[in-house]
């Protein structure tokens, strides 16, 4: 943003007072920055919802070890003022003007401003009338590329979108600040920077203060790999904020997210193939469930691959179904159904057997002594009826059935669409029929989603809408819409022909080549063609040479990426690592189990260090989706001295520093020397302690009280496990994180089960008069995807099901891998409470699941989202007013202090936990209070 010279030089006399001061500050205490021992500290201001900012500063406070404050001010100019005064030491996104170059030190260019189009579906190149912030570079910039445009300038945030709502202006251009509470109050947000000119920012510091810190920050931001992360970091935020803006508009169309929405897809490729399980992928079907994945609602396939499109069609109009797709837009199509936006648009072509009468024809309308087959209430069948009145049609039930009658000679053309022609032809042997080049395609089809004609089917097509702007439809259509390879087929005639000759060339060179695949095969890993963990050994046992390293690689929370979107994703994620192993090091890759990998390079320590750099962190395009996931690896290197190791040796290092690395949230990579190798021997032995106590059941268990507000009575217990080791207690968070790196997870969760069915057990007769009263324990994933054993321990005591309750983190139950688990541990009867509640973005999901009354949130997360829905009319509702409106019941935990009671007692909250009410209680504080 850029404010005007007259501004800038209208300042007071007291700033010039201010500046002589800083200066003077900055030269007497240049040598002395922060406390000798201490990392650095700086402030870093900020606007409201500056993700760009902090995204920058996060990964500088990482790199050079500092620490950062974030300072929130009103407005960009305030922001200004703040670094310019020395109230903060540095600013982001900064335009550079030569006014502003006089009272503030500027770093080279760092990054785009990301600038949005905001609207109520207007095009920006159609608009008119348009909004920018006061004083702002954007009025020079909107001048200079259309110099008819009308501008307008507004103050602040409730100014611009009063004028976006009254039609004062048709759209504004501000920057990524506003992106989520504009599209939280119903705008779109069209980006801009590839449109216009964006001059780009800079980092800002107080004059004379800080110029060596800013040129290390700014060449740093300036490296490929934080533009890339920075560039990642965008796109995630700006899904999920279109994400987020889109399921806040689901309660206020009157969508009940509880309800199952019926959907039918048809079995015709491109569209929806059903396989052997009768689920389907394709153009249609891969849209449409991206869309119900965004959405968060409850989408219910009810078709079947061998109903017809004729009963199909009829059931959406007897309202049967809620949703059939595809659905090719058309007027009188219209009148019976409501439709999404279009999403792909094929081109429709005329079929016929090969040969038959080429170049006779040109047009449709020559076509009226022809036999013509078509589907039955198909949309080509609607079209040709409109193109050829009163002529008579072969009707069919599906395309298959319609393609053999053109192969059997029942009729001379077929009308169908360039992509199911193209599909037929790739797949099959049959090359006997073409499209009629002459006639060429006659028209394109715009295929959408098809709602039920009703207020809800309304309501749902502008949801499903407002959620394919963000789906990568062009990707999606690209995967199963592809134009054939023509040399592919016409080798493929040429295999045929020899095909004596070929199979007999084949034979021959699989017998010379046999032993030698065998023996490569037991040597290679088959999914990422590295070699596995026999090759590794076998050439390397006795050690690495002096001038060789070796890294042991271990991506971060792979499973998560296998529960979350599936193992087909997982070992695409694991090919594409692998990929980028045998790009940037110079050396053996081997994949020795799972998501670990083990790379013996010749690589000299800056072509080392180079190579880290790009493995350490790297992103993953998922297919369907405009964005990417950024992983992480978690890395440990040895680099081979004269006290030559042996191999297994090494590999024992190397994993230490690798689980050291995993632990450290501010480094990837651990390298192993003589100085280290002491403190990995230590942790080697915490890893066996924490092993040990974990198997041998040495886990303290104490118990946080629920109490219901009013009446101030126990209502649950949650357990809470710790652990000492060497006079340091370990709280369960703590011991969670370690025990998901050791894959130890689900014998934590057996553990603290064993501890709370043991209490019910002793405690039988004090329970027995407090039937309601609910024992709460946090279990992992994988144990919601592996509940066997769980369930067991559960029958084991029959009481304990009556009094046990499962607290399940609010992410999990959006995650499609572990839906069927959540649903198993409801069919079996048992309470289940959603934890962490509105942390991660409500999930409706988690509301919708049938016997689920209870959602536990933090108290800093209720009092945070209740202001902000009281601050401004962007958020509609709260988490309280959500919950109330779903007939939910919260729990507010993190009660520690006075003014968070006096809160849950104005807001009525029925049940709360924390310090203020009452301290953790061990076993026998507990028996006490029941009694």
């Amino acid at each position: 943003m850029f404010f005007s010279l007259q501004t800038l030089f209208s300042r007071s006399f007291a700033r010039l007072l201010t500046f002589s001061l800083m200066v003077f500050s900055c030269h007497v205490f240049a040598d002395h920055p922060h406390v000798q021992g201490e990392p650095p500290r700086y402030t870093v201001a900020i606007e409201s919802d500056d993700f760009v900012t902090r995204a920058l500063f996060d990964a500088i406070s990482d790199q050079f070890n500092v620490d950062i404050l974030y300072k929130k001010y009103d407005s960009f100019e305030d922001v200004l003022d703040g670094v310019i005064s020395g109230d903060s030491d540095f600013a982001a996104n900064v335009t550079h003007t030569e006014a502003r170059s006089l009272v503030l030190d500027y770093s080279s260019p760092t990054n785009i401003e990301y600038t949005y189009f905001f609207s109520k579906d207007v095009d920006f190149n159609l608009a008119t009338r348009i909004g920018v912030p006061s004083d702002s570079i954007y009025l020079e910039l909107l001048k200079h590329y259309n110099n008819q445009l009308e501008i307008r300038e507004y103050h602040d945030l409730e100014q611009a979108q009063d004028w976006l709502s009254s039609g004062h202006v048709q759209g504004t251009v501000d920057a990524i600040n506003l992106l989520r509470p504009l599209l939280e109050a119903g705008f779109d947000a069209h980006l801009l920077n590839n449109e216009i000119p964006i001059k780009p920012v800079s980092l800002v510091a107080t004059k004379d203060k800080h110029r060596t810190r800013l040129n290390e920050f700014a060449t740093f931001i300036q490296s490929e790999l934080i533009q890339r992360h920075l560039r990642h970091s965008v796109s995630s935020f700006q899904f999920k904020a279109r994400m987020r803006a889109i399921q806040s508009q689901i309660l206020e169309l009157g969508i009940d997210p509880r309800k199952a929405i019926r959907i039918k897809l048809e079995n015709a490729y491109p569209f929806a193939s059903y396989d052997d399980t009768e689920s389907p992928t394709g153009i249609s079907a891969d849209t449409v469930f991206a869309a119900c994945e965004i959405l968060q609602l409850n989408c219910e396939l009810v078709s079947k691959s061998g109903e017809t499109w004729e009963s199909m069609y009829q059931d959406l109009i007897d309202k049967k179904i809620d949703l059939l797709a595809p659905l090719t837009i058309s007027e009188p199509r219209k009148q019976i159904a409501f439709f999404s936006t279009p999403h792909f648009f094929p081109q429709a072509v005329m079929v016929k057997r090969q040969n038959y009468k080429n170049d006779v024809y040109s047009s449709i309308s020559e076509l009226i002594v022809e036999r013509i087959g078509v589907i039955e209430d198909d949309f080509f069948h609607e079209l040709l009826a409109f193109l050829l009145p009163n002529k008579s049609f072969s009707l069919y039930p599906s395309q298959d059935a319609l393609i053999k009658a053109l192969l059997d000679a029942e009729v001379d053309y077929i009308a169908t669409d360039r992509s199911t022609l193209n599909h037929f032809l790739l797949t099959s042997s049959e090359l006997t029929i073409e499209e009629d080049d002459h006639i060429g395609s006659f028209y394109e089809s715009s295929i959408a989603m098809g709602f039920v004609k009703s207020a809800r089917g309304e309501a749902l097509a502008h949801l499903f809408s407002d959620a394919l702007k963000i789906i990568d439809t062009t990707q999606i259509n690209n995967a199963y819409a592809k134009p054939p390879n023509w040399r592919t087929n016409l080798q493929k005639q040429h295999v045929y022909a020899q095909r004596f000759q070929i199979t007999l060339a084949i034979i021959l060179t699989i017998t010379l080549a046999s032993a030698w695949y065998l023996y490569h095969q037991s040597r290679t890993d088959n999914l990422t063609q590295l070699r596995n963990r026999r090759a590794l050994v076998q050439r390397y046992r006795a050690g690495i040479r002096e001038s060789q390293s070796l890294l042991y690689l271990d991506l971060n929370k792979f499973k998560e990426i296998n529960d979350l979107y599936g193992h087909d994703v997982g070992d695409q994620v694991l090919m594409k690592y692998s990929q980028l192993i045998r790009q940037y090091c110079s050396g053996d890759g081997y994949r020795i189990g799972g998501d670990e990998f083990i790379v013996v390079s010749n690589l000299n320590l800056t072509q080392l260090n180079s190579a880290l750099s790009q493995l350490e962190r790297f992103s993953f395009k998922l297919r369907g989706f405009k964005t990417e996931i950024i992983l992480r690896a978690s890395i440990g290197v040895y680099q081979a001295s004269k006290n030559q190791l042996k191999l297994a040796d090494i590999l024992s290092l190397t994993d230490l520093a690798m689980y050291e690395a995993k632990r450290d949230h501010h480094t990837d990579v651990v390298f192993v020397d003589d100085s280290r190798i002491k403190s990995l021997k230590q942790n080697l032995a915490f890893r066996s302690a924490i092993e040990a106590a974990i198997n041998n059941a040495n886990i303290d268990c104490h118990f946080d009280i629920v109490y219901e507000r009013k009446s101030k009575q126990p209502i649950a217990a949650q357990c809470k496990i710790s652990w000492v080791y060497q006079e340091q207690q370990y709280d369960y968070h703590q011991l969670r994180e370690h025990a998901d790196v050791l894959g130890l997870s689900t014998a934590l969760d057996e553990l603290t089960l064993a501890k709370v069915t043991h209490f019910c057990r002793e405690s039988s007769a004090l329970l027995a008069a407090k039937p309601d009263f609910q024992f709460w324990m946090h279990i992992c994933q994988h144990s919601i995807s592996n509940s066997e054993k769980l369930l067991q321990q559960i029958d084991s005591y029959a009481p304990l099901k009556q009094h046990l309750a499962l607290l399940i983190d609010e992410r999990y139950f959006s995650r499609s891998r572990l839906k069927a688990g959540i649903n198993k541990l409801t069919l079996m009867g048992l309470h289940l409470v959603v934890d962490d509640f509105g942390a991660k973005n409500a999930s409706f999901y988690a509301l919708n699941q049938e016997g689920i009354t209870r959602c536990k949130t933090a108290a800093r997360v209720a009092v945070q989202e209740q202001q902000n829905s009281q601050s401004n009319a962007l958020t509609s509702f709260s988490l309280i007013d959500l919950l109330a409106q779903l007939d939910k019941q919260i729990i507010v935990s993190g009660i520690d202090n006075q003014a968070l009671l006096d809160w849950a007692n104005q807001q009525s909250v029925r049940f709360v936990q924390g310090q203020q009410l009452s301290p953790v209680l061990s076993t026998q504080e507990l028996r006490l209070l029941l009694g």
